[in-house]
């Protein structure tokens, strides 16, 4: 079976929605910098665990740990930065793929985001 498990350290960040000014669109700065941080922890446990960073193209399913995350951050935003995060770093084409998804959002230190990833055949 292909599987991919990683922990991203530091606290987990909702996807936050794009702003839009005079200048055009961004995002916001600390989701940015989570975006960078957790992509490279996605290819680096891709490439250490599996030898490259696989580009799976099958259909893929997606357990989350959010440990420590802010209480009013929702569920789905927080998921939706991972996906994010896995297309960056290349371990999936699209978040189209992702077929199912158990997500759970935890008290504690410290704080992380763990990701385990298995195409579904």
């Amino acid at each position: 079976m292909k599987r991919l498990t990683v922990t991203i350290p530091g606290a987990p960040v909702p996807a936050s929605r794009p702003r839009v000014t005079r200048n055009g669109t961004y995002n916001a700065p600390r989701y940015k910098q989570w975006l960078s941080d957790a992509s490279w922890w996605l290819r680096a446990g891709a490439i250490d665990q599996l030898g490259a960073v696989p580009m799976w193209t099958e259909p893929v399913s997606v357990t989350l740990t959010f440990c420590g995350a802010r209480k009013n951050a929702d569920i789905d935003n927080l998921q939706k930065g991972v996906f994010d995060a896995m297309q960056q770093a290349g371990v999936i084409v699209d978040d189209k793929q992702v077929i199912r998804v158990a997500a759970w959002k935890v008290e504690g230190k410290p704080q992380s985001t763990t990701v385990t990833v298995e195409v579904v055949e």
